[in-house]
């Protein structure tokens, strides 16, 4: 069914209401599973839902840093080392979320724009949508003929809301009207990884002490036409690591929250670095699990993880092979916090021991409590967002790394200060792969 609008304070009072029913009647029944259990779960999912769609405030908007522009503007502090193309940002305007082209200097030569609602007129893989302004855009892919793929996500219920492409004039190609959210990776035979999740209001069998409701994480393999191919569940590959969902454990072995890993990315080990990996093997899964601080790569064909790697990130998204046989991974909380607290780090799989580090602390500080990303660029260097700022960095990879170029994504001002939009996702386009500029 579509989903209609709502009045804004008439959800409000039936939202309050239902969370008032719901933690009085929770304080005498929740803990304890008496009869009404049930029937309690199903009204905090509806609360969460209505709170997720119409009244949840989103943090897509932040006051700019001490120095920043009036205006969006790039910022080249050594052209020389600065990896050649153009700049794919996503992130968040003034009419919602969008992604567009930078060259250098900051000019934008290309833009895209859809509106969750025109992808998804009748989203039945949803129970509550949202309004279009405070549902996000995660991951992106650009292909040379300027269609781009990215994931919906965030504020619709359940919060991962759909993979799409579009074309250079955002018409859309395809979509997949699954419950698709995070980062995405597209191998060179066009094949698409993506995460995805299950909202298992009943729990599963193979989970008997988690207590429903909650997401079950999966990924899913999807052709190059948006059909999926393949789907595997990260929590039943965690089967035999169950002790890694411990945290969360409450009496004597249940486990209360509704998002036990969220999954954050799903790449596959490409072919040319395998050997780099011992005990690996071409297409092995590398996962990103936020909620449990853990990374862990999955064997596609067992359905299977074949190793956990727990280390010094807090909070972690986006962990990478790398080609030299170590990881990289978006370090959101483990940092120092005089620094932000956010920080890049590479690690030798052997040991997790820190083989490089990047904590912006000589560039004002990296601080993106959740979301990030990073990628390593044709010269070596690597570019990565600090979201809730609404930058975009290019440093070099070198012992003592060095900002040589960054964008802000400055969208206005309050109270004469600028004001930036959230970045999600950045990457460095070779000029020879944006053909469809007609260079």
């Amino acid at each position: 069914m579509p989903k209609k609008p709502i009045d804004v304070a008439a959800a409000a009072a039936f939202v309050i209401g239902l969370l008032f029913l719901a933690f009085i009647a929770g304080f005498f029944d929740g803990k304890n599973k008496y009869a009404f259990y049930p029937q309690l779960k199903a009204m905090e999912q509806t609360t969460r839902g209505l709170y997720n769609a119409y009244l949840d405030k989103p943090d897509y908007i932040a006051p700019g840093r001490p120095g920043t522009p009036a205006q969006p503007q790039a910022r080249i502090l050594d052209r020389s080392r600065v990896a050649p193309g153009a700049t794919l940002v996503v992130g968040y305007t003034m009419t919602g979320f969008k992604a567009w082209l930078v060259d250098i200097d900051g000019r934008k030569l290309h833009e895209w724009s859809i509106l969750f609602s025109q992808a998804f007129p009748k989203p039945e893989h949803l129970m509550w949508q949202a309004r279009d302004t405070v549902i996000a855009w995660m991951g992106a892919h650009l292909f040379p003929n300027g269609d781009l793929l990215f994931n919906f996500q965030d504020n619709n219920f359940p919060f991962g809301s759909g993979l799409v492409k579009i074309d250079k004039d955002s018409r859309i190609v395809w979509k997949l009207a699954r419950n698709t959210h995070h980062d995405l990776v597209v191998q060179p035979d066009g094949t698409i990884w993506v995460p995805s999740q299950h909202y298992r209001p009943e729990g599963i069998p193979e989970f008997p002490n988690m207590m429903p409701w909650y997401y079950e994480d999966t990924i899913l393999k999807v052709s190059p036409d948006g059909q999926v191919l393949d789907e595997i569940s990260v929590l039943k590959a965690l089967q035999n690591h169950q002790g890694l969902l411990s945290v969360t454990y409450q009496k004597p072995l249940d486990i209360e929250a509704e998002d036990p890993l969220h999954l954050n990315g799903a790449e596959p080990l490409p072919a040319e670095w395998a050997d780099r990996f011992p005990g690996l093997k071409a297409g092995d899964l590398l996962v990103s699990m936020r909620n449990v601080n853990a990374i862990a790569v999955i064997d596609p064909e067992t359905r299977q993880a074949k190793r956990v790697y727990t280390g010094p990130f807090v909070r972690q998204h986006d962990a990478d092979y790398l080609p030299n046989g170590h990881f990289m991974v978006y370090d959101n909380l483990g940092g120092d916090p005089a620094c932000g607290r956010t920080r890049l780090l590479e690690l030798d799989p052997a040991d997790m021991s820190i083989v490089w580090k990047y904590d912006g602390c000589k560039d004002g500080g990296f601080r993106s409590v959740d979301r990030g990303m990073q990628d390593v660029l044709s010269n070596g260097n690597i570019i990565t967002v600090d979201a809730h700022e609404g930058l975009v960095r290019e440093i070099t990879h070198d012992p003592e790394p060095k900002l040589v170029w960054e964008y802000v994504n400055v969208i206005g001002e309050e109270d004469g200060k600028p004001m930036v939009g959230m970045i999600t996702y950045a990457a460095r386009i070779p000029e020879e792969q944006l053909t469809f500029l007609g260079h």
